[in-house]
């Protein structure tokens, strides 16, 4: 009988063990995810910078390439003449 009742507290024993662990697994998840919606916030920020250089640098290009067909009409009536 003792046997048994050992056998008996073994297995409450680790389930109170399992139990705890998962506990702990899920507030270690939860953690982890608050963490990953912080960095979620970062990356929309960092999106937004990459987005507006993105656009200057498209304004960019538009003026240049205006400024190359300047340059090669004013070329082109110049070996015209």
């Amino acid at each position: 009988m003792k046997i048994k009742h050992l056998l008996i507290a073994n297995i409450v024993a680790f389930s109170v063990i399992a139990c705890g662990q998962a506990e702990q697994n899920k507030e270690e998840a939860k953690a982890t995810e608050e963490v990953v919606e912080v960095a979620k916030e970062e990356v929309k920020a960092v999106e937004a910078e990459v987005a507006e250089a993105d656009s200057t640098v498209a304004v960019a290009d538009s003026t240049v390439a205006e400024e190359v067909v300047k340059a090669t009409e004013g070329e082109a009536e110049a070996a015209a003449e």
